[in-house]
């Protein structure tokens, strides 16, 4: 078992964006096998998705606890964004 200390070593941005980019791919996907894909253990890796990344199991999905200000911004301009482009564009959602 490894000590908070080693698990700190490996809470790295790096590590932060391969773990975010697995989860990305599947949200189904278990610590473990985060773990074994970004070669880390699962202590790091749950101390990443839960503190770094600010998310929690909900349904055998990780999905993110809260929005920042920053991504609930990010959010309200893609939505007015295509608001605009569908008011622009009548048969975008037309398939």
């Amino acid at each position: 078992m490894m000590n908070a200390q080693a698990v700190n070593a490996h809470v790295t941005d790096d590590n932060n964006e391969k773990v975010r980019d697995v989860i990305r791919k599947d949200q189904r996907v278990g610590v473990r096998a985060v773990a074994e894909e970004v070669n880390l253990d699962r202590g790091s890796v749950r101390r990443i998705l839960r503190e770094e990344l600010n998310m929690r199991k909900a349904c055998a999905k990780m999905v993110p606890k809260l929005l920042s200000d920053k991504q609930k911004e990010r959010r309200k301009e893609l939505c007015l964004d295509l608001l605009q482009r569908i008011e622009n564009e009548p048969d975008l959602l037309i398939c």
